[in-house]
C-alpha cells in the first residue's frame, strides 16, 4: 500500500470518527482534527473494552489502518519496498529543501501557516543560492582538455596573441569591432571579395570587420592592425542559427598606447613634422612652450603619461626636489616635451635657474608659473629634448676583433 493511499485512508477515518461522535455526543468547540485523531488512538490502545456500539465499525478501521502501516514500514525496512537511486536521492532532495503547500500561501491562509511556509521558502532560496555559489566557485577557470569555452559575451577583454572562441550568425553579416584603427584580417578560411569594393566572407569597411559565411564549421582569422604585424589576436568563429552579432574586442591599456604611438600617429607625425618646420627652431620651440604650459597640446603632438622605462631628465639643484613619476610626456617629430613639478625643499626662497637641468640633446628649458619659490610651493618644469631614434640591432656592425682596449 502506498504512502498518499494510506494517508487518503487516515483522512477517511477522521472523518468517520468526527461524524461518529457527532452522532453520540455533540463535541467541545474548542476540539480538532488533530484532538479526534489523538482520542480515535488513545481509545484504541487503552479504551476499546469501553467503546460504544457506534464507535466499533470505526475502531476497526482504525485498527486496521495502523496494522497497514505497520506491514508497509516494516516491508520497507526489510527490502519488501525498495527505492531507486533516482527516487532516494529525490527524496534526500525533498528533505533538505521542504516543499511548501500553495495553500499556504493563498491570502485566506492561516496567518501563521502562512508566516511558517514564507519562512521555509527563503530557508530554501538561501539553501539553492549557497549551492549554486559553491558550485560556481568549484568550477574549474580552464577548459578541460580536449575541449573549448565558447565565449558569447558582446565586450571581451583579450591579450596579444590570444586566441577566443565565439558564436556568430551563420549566413547573416557579423560586425567585430577591434581596437584597431586600420584593422586587417588574414585568414584561409573566409574569402574576400572578387572585385573592389565587393565584400565577400570577410570585408573591412571604416575600421569594421564584417564575417558573413554559410560554413558549418568553425572559421578562424588573425586580426592586426594593418602594417604593424606584432600586435595580434586571433578568433575561432563558430556559425550557428542565431541573429547576426556584434561583438566588440579590448586591449590592455598600455598596448593600446603603444600601438597608438606606431600607427597613429603616423598621421599625427606627419602633422607635428609639418608644425615643426612651418617656421623657425626658435620659434616653433617657444610657441611649443607657451602652448604647453597654457594647457594646449601642439599640432600632431601625442601627450601620455610617464613610462617607468622612460629616461628622465636630469636635474640638481640647491633646495629644489624635482618629480616626474607623475609626469607628463608630449612626443612630436623632432622635438618631446617633458612635464614635470618642482618643489622648495628649503626654509627660504629659491630662484629656479634652468642651466642646471640638461644634457647633450636638451633644447630648452624653463618653469610655469613660478622662477622663485617659497618653502613648500610647488610649480611645473618643461624640458624640450630633441628626439633621438634607437638604431635597429641588426643594423650595428660587429667589430671583427675583440674590443680589449675598451
Amino acid at each position: 500500500m502506498q504512502k498518499h493511499q494510506l494517508a487518503a485512508l487516515a483522512g477517511a477515518v477522521l472523518m468517520a470518527l468526527s461524524a461518529g461522535h457527532a452522532a453520540n455526543a455533540a463535541p467541545a468547540p474548542s476540539e480538532t482534527a488533530a484532538a479526534t485523531a489523538t482520542e480515535a488512538t488513545g481509545s484504541q490502545a487503552s479504551d476499546s473494552d469501553k467503546e460504544s456500539p457506534a464507535e466499533k465499525p470505526v475502531s476497526n478501521v482504525v485498527k486496521g489502518m495502523l496494522k497497514a502501516l505497520t506491514d508497509a514500514r516494516k516491508a520497507e525496512q526489510t527490502g519488501g519496498v525498495s527505492k531507486t537511486n533516482a527516487e532516494s536521492a529525490k527524496t534526500a532532495k525533498e528533505d533538505a529543501y521542504p516543499a511548501v503547500p500553495a495553500k499556504y500561501l493563498r491570502p485566506n491562509a492561516d496567518k501563521k501557516e502562512q508566516a511558517a511556509a514564507v519562512k521555509q521558502l527563503k530557508k530554501n532560496v538561501a539553501a539553492e543560492d549557497a549551492a549554486a555559489a559553491e558550485a560556481a566557485r568549484k568550477k574549474p577557470e580552464s577548459a578541460p582538455v580536449g575541449q573549448v569555452r565558447i565565449n558569447s559575451n558582446p565586450v571581451i577583454a583579450v591579450k596579444p596573441g590570444e586566441n577566443v572562441f565565439i558564436p556568430i550568425s551563420r549566413e547573416h553579416p557579423n560586425r567585430i569591432l577591434t581596437p584597431f584603427k586600420n584593422p586587417q584580417i588574414v585568414s584561409t578560411s573566409l574569402f574576400a571579395g572578387k572585385k573592389k569594393g565587393e565584400c565577400g566572407e570577410a570585408c573591412v569597411r571604416d575600421g569594421v570587420i564584417y564575417i558573413t559565411t554559410d560554413a558549418a564549421s568553425a572559421v578562424t582569422a588573425f586580426i592586426t592592425e594593418k602594417g604593424h604585424e606584432d600586435i595580434a589576436f586571433s578568433l575561432t568563429m563558430v556559425p550557428q542559427a542565431i541573429p547576426p552579432r556584434e561583438v566588440r574586442f579590448t586591449l590592455p591599456a598600455d598596448v593600446v598606447e603603444r600601438l597608438n604611438l606606431r600607427s597613429g600617429d603616423a598621421v599625427g607625425l606627419k602633422k607635428a613634422q609639418a608644425w615643426e618646420t612651418s617656421q623657425p627652431y626658435v620659434e616653433t620651440i617657444r610657441q611649443a612652450l607657451r602652448g604647453v604650459a597654457l594647457g594646449n597640446v601642439p599640432s600632431g603632438y601625442n601627450l601620455r603619461k610617464l613610462r617607468v622605462t622612460d629616461p628622465r631628465p636630469t636635474c640638481s639643484h640647491p633646495g629644489l626636489s624635482f618629480k616626474w613619476d607623475e609626469g607628463q610626456i608630449l612626443e612630436g617629430y623632432n622635438l618631446d616635451i617633458y612635464v614635470g613639478v618642482i618643489e622648495n625643499t628649503a626654509d627660504s626662497p629659491v630662484e629656479f635657474r634652468e642651466q642646471n637641468c640638461g644634457g647633450w640633446r636638451t633644447a630648452a628649458v624653463t618653469s610655469w608659473p613660478l622662477t622663485v619659490l617659497e618653502p613648500g610651493q610647488k610649480t611645473e618644469i618643461y624640458v624640450v629634448v630633441k628626439r633621438q631614434d634607437e638604431t635597429p640591432n641588426e643594423l650595428v656592425r660587429k667589430p671583427l676583433i675583440p674590443r680589449e682596449y675598451n
